[in-house]
């Protein structure tokens, strides 16, 4: 037995993300990184960088709008033309397709996934903090209909202990499952929602100690 765990980063923190390619590179590991905001000229290379490492990329809408309340208020189609529409075709654009889609603020409903599923493989939603079950998936399950990767959060806001961390690595690693993670920007000491650098250190150090495969959605079956 190994596992996999998957790592995901949303918002846009291109310095942050550009700087850890090397710690990535390190210990072999792939991740996927999701981008808010509008797609300027600075985010296509800081895109272009990640995904020649290796990593997954991913939309994660314009305003970080709540996909269902926005839909409620303006109209299912209306959270595309407005929130990705913009994003992905700058990216086509620029030569680059992103794979998949992290729901802001891990809000989705049905008519959510049924909008996007012609264009994204993959969406990660969350379950809150760490802890549960909701963050792994038997492998049995990891099949290309399971498209929605609910990820545990990582960071001084979702109060995140060290030793918990690694104790769920150890479990992807121990029962074969697919264990996720979601945080935010990378930097030493890191505040809020974003990782500390040297919890990442840690968290990439003993999935490759556990043998467990560190991949981005790009590499789930699809």
């Amino acid at each position: 037995m190994s596992g996999i765990v998957c790592f995901t980063f949303d918002d846009c923190d291109v310095k942050g993300w550009t700087a850890a390619i090397p710690l990535f590179e390190k210990y072999r590991a792939h991740a996927l990184f999701s981008f808010s905001g509008v797609i300027t000229e600075e985010v296509i290379g800081c895109m272009k960088a990640l995904s020649a490492a290796g990593h997954s990329l991913g939309l994660h809408s314009i305003h970080h709008a709540n996909a269902p309340e926005y839909m409620e208020e303006h109209g299912v189609q209306a959270y595309y033309d407005q929130e990705v529409a913009p994003q992905l075709d700058v990216c086509l654009a620029a030569g680059i397709k992103p794979g998949s889609f992290a729901f802001p603020n891990n809000r989705f409903n049905d008519a959510a996934l049924e909008l996007l599923s012609p264009t994204f493989h993959h969406f990660r939603a969350g379950c809150g903090t760490m802890g549960g079950d909701a963050m792994f998936m038997k492998m049995k399950d990891l099949t290309p209909q399971c498209r929605v990767m609910r990820g545990g959060g990582l960071g001084e806001y979702y109060h995140t202990k060290t030793e918990d961390v690694l104790a769920a690595i150890d479990r992807a690693a121990d029962q074969d499952e697919c264990l996720t993670f979601f945080s935010h920007g990378i930097s030493e000491g890191a505040k809020g929602v974003n990782m500390p650098l040297a919890l990442l250190t840690a968290a990439l150090e003993h999935a490759k100690k556990r043998g467990c495969r560190m991949i981005g959605f790009d590499e789930l079956p699809k």
